[in-house]
């Protein structure tokens, strides 16, 4: 019988780092919304300043861990670090306001331990109740039992405060301002001295430049509010209440919201808000101390997310949904997106084959206006030497989107050529229902051609009926539009066609690949046909390493002039995604979706391998044909000689992105089996170079990358690939 060695026995020290940070540091750091272990690891500064509550903490977080272990069962955790920090809160909470009281030390334990389950059972309720909505859990369930406490124990502030020797701050005029925002911006983890103000603000701070900004603003907006209001004979003692107008500024302007200019002004008003509801709470709860809790943030959080989270009340205001990690980076992330995609919208294939014409296009006469002006009407383009239009009329449709159908008729007649039916407007018809929730409505179908019924589930493939001339239709041709609901002729919203070609050159003859876009009128586009070589190269790549020679030629950049080797190993993510990472410290991150493989992810030097290749194809479309056309952008934010001043400045709309045209030079045929990427940058920075080629081939991934510079070249050969497991 074999005895398994000690060293799986025993976790290693990352290990216990990792768990350690799980465990007592990352809870901390989500106090603040951000999800850094350094950060947690600096908020212990605070709490060590009260080691009555330090040792709270820390027997409180132990004991959520304990619980989270029962409720497992030996799985993973079932409490995130949020939750962990609502229940720390809670405990918190009970010994602050309990300490005075001089109870039995058990008794203590006990009424601590019972907050502790409180606030859990508080935090399962809320994630329950709020699931189906925009509104996160977050603090709230502290809140609520913080307004409990508060409520129960009415002088337990005002005997807290005495008993921990809190300092009195006043606020006589503006001079007293940044003493007062040092000395309170600890109160909500009970630690409000300037030393604890000085960590925190440091702490946000090197976390994320915005985050600190927008809490400023948020502060001061509130801080001349309750100003204000005192001078008006309305309000009560607000600074100790003041770090919920920090929170509220930086919850709503950099976290739960993208930071930017709006951002910004949306701090100034959540501090103006907040320091209002302080005040209502102090004015009407007074004697219960419940405004220096932080309650007055979880109702300005509230109200703010519901409201700004309307278009209709806040258009341009953007979502951020992925709030945990470093607002300027979920920024950059989304404008990334939104230059690859552009605005927010259903995106629909071209539902017709071959080229076709946008003959009447978004905002344009006679009917694509006002709530109507969000549709494309498709003809085929003039050809021939007497540029005559062919007819569409018996032409195919096929399904833009996945869906269901929902709405239908088929009985119309089609008009005579130059007639129209103006008492039918939609003539033959269908609506399609979308994952998204938005409704597809396709028109003028010939009658008694639609080949689907209500109720049916579509795709791509599915063919939907031929195009005819029915309605108000005097030409045939396809009339697409998306609205909110199924009623045909509702007003219309905007939407996009998603992996198609338009043609450019002076003969029209180059082939232009569009990841998504809007056409406009007299634009000929045809839907992109994959390429099966291609898609099967792209798709094909796997883990593996790789060793390439560097050479170089000429005078180049110093960060670029390596002769030598480089190491890159390449593996599989949880999501599929493929990422490279080298020895020269550089990584990429490689996503295949239905049309391309893209670049999700790129930091490094701009002189490393793994750059090159990135820089060379931020895109390959599995249309690639030679002589097709592309543009893609990357974030210059991720290369290390543009970093970190340009990270923090992006959302202010700084120039953060770099656009690059891409050319399909060769694909795999029975001749070659390599595909060859050229791409350019459409405009000169510092450190990239003026093109760079790569050439992909089976099983080696980028076999060579030629980066080329004003006065000399860099190659990198793969020179030996080794495959990997899964």
């Amino acid at each position: 019988m074999e005895v398994s060695s000690t060293e799986n026995q025993f976790p290693t020290p990352r290990q216990m780092m990792a768990v350690a940070a799980q465990l007592y540091l990352r809870p901390l750091a989500s106090i603040l919304l951000i999800g850094s272990a350094w950060v947690g690891a600096g908020m212990w500064i605070l709490l060590l300043q009260q080691p009555l509550l330090a040792i709270v903490a820390f027997l409180a977080l132990s004991i959520i861990e304990i619980i989270s272990q029962i409720m497992a069962r030996g799985d993973a955790s079932v409490f995130g670090a949020m939750t962990r920090a609502n229940a720390l809160l809670c405990s918190l909470a009970a010994a602050f306001l309990m300490g005075p009281m001089n109870l039995p030390f058990l008794l203590q334990v006990v009424l601590m331990f019972g907050a502790l389950c409180v606030g859990l059972y508080f935090t399962l309720i809320f994630r329950r109740l709020l699931r189906n909505t925009s509104i996160p859990p977050v603090i709230l369930p502290y809140v609520t039992l913080a307004a409990i406490l508060a409520i129960l124990i009415p002088d337990g502030m005002s005997n807290a405060t005495h008993h921990f020797d809190w300092p009195a701050v006043e606020v006589v005029g503006f001079i007293d301002l940044p003493h007062a925002f040092l000395q309170t911006m600890g109160g909500f983890l009970y630690s409000p001295w300037i030393l604890s103000g000085a960590v925190i603000s440091l702490l946000i701070l090197a976390w994320s430049p915005a985050m600190f900004l927008a809490g400023i603003i948020g502060w001061l907006m509130g801080a001349l509010t309750s100003m204000g209001l005192v001078a008006s004979g309305f309000g009560s003692y607000w600074p100790p209440a003041s770090y919920n107008f920090f929170l509220s500024g930086m919850a709503l302007g950099a976290v739960f919201f993208l930071p930017g200019p709006r951002g910004m002004a949306i701090a100034a008003f959540a501090g103006m808000i907040c320091a209002l509801i302080s005040a209502v709470l102090m004015v009407y709860a007074g004697p219960s101390g419940i405004a220096y809790f932080p309650i007055p943030f979880g109702l300005t959080l509230i109200t703010g997310i519901l409201a700004l989270d309307n278009p209709a009340f806040a258009p341009g205001v953007r979502r951020n949904l992925t709030w945990f990690e470093r607002p300027e980076d979920a920024w950059i992330k989304d404008a990334w997106s939104r230059k690859r995609w552009g605005e927010l919208g259903e995106l629909l294939a071209i539902p017709l084959v071959g080229p076709v014409e946008v003959v009447q296009g978004f905002d344009s006469r006679p009917s694509h206006r006002g709530p109507w002006k969000h549709a494309l009407d498709f003809q085929r383009p003039p050809s021939g030497e007497n540029r005559e239009r062919p007819s569409l009329f018996g032409e195919p449709v096929y399904s833009p989107a996945v869906g269901e159908v929902v709405e239908m008729r088929n009985n119309v007649a089609d008009n005579p050529p130059g007639m129209a039916n103006y008492g039918d407007n939609w003539g033959n018809y269908l609506v399609l229902r979308t994952g998204a929730g938005n409704h597809v409505l396709l028109a003028h179908f010939m009658q008694g051609s639609i080949a689907v019924a209500r109720r049916q589930w579509v795709d791509y493939t599915t063919y939907l009926g031929v195009v005819g001339n029915s309605g108000r239709s005097t030409v045939p041709h396809l009339h697409m539009q998306v609205q909110k609901s199924s009623e045909p002729g509702a007003p219309t919203q905007h939407f996009s066609l998603a992996n198609y070609h338009t043609f450019g050159g002076e003969n029209g003859d180059t082939r232009i690949w569009h990841a998504a876009g809007t056409p406009r009128e007299g634009e000929i586009v045809e839907g992109a046909r994959t390429n099966p070589a291609v898609y099967q190269l792209m798709t094909a790549s796997g883990p593996g390493r790789s060793i390439f020679t560097v050479t170089t030629k000429g005078e180049v950049p110093d960060f670029a002039a390596s002769n030598g080797s480089i190491i890159v190993e390449a593996h599989l993510t949880e999501a599929g995604n493929l990422v490279y990472s080298s020895s020269e410290g550089s990584e990429a991150e490689l996503k295949l979706d239905a049309d391309a493989a893209r670049v999700i992810r790129i930091q490094g030097a701009p002189g490393t391998a793994m750059v090159m290749a990135m820089i060379a194809a931020p895109s390959v479309p599995f249309c690639a044909q030679p002589g097709l056309r592309w543009t893609d952008v990357l974030p210059l934010t991720e290369l290390q000689t543009m970093q970190y001043l340009r990270k923090v400045l992006s959302p202010f709309e700084v120039q953060v992105f770099v656009a690059f045209e891409c050319e399909c030079l060769a694909v795999p045929d029975s001749f070659s089996p390599a595909l060859v990427i050229r791409s350019r940058p459409l405009k000169r920075y510092p450190g990239l170079p003026i093109s760079c080629t790569m050439t992909v081939e089976p099983l080696r991934d980028p076999a060579r990358i030629v980066a080329e510079y004003p006065s000399g070249t860099v190659t990198y050969l793969n020179a030996s690939f080794e495959p990997r497991s899964m």
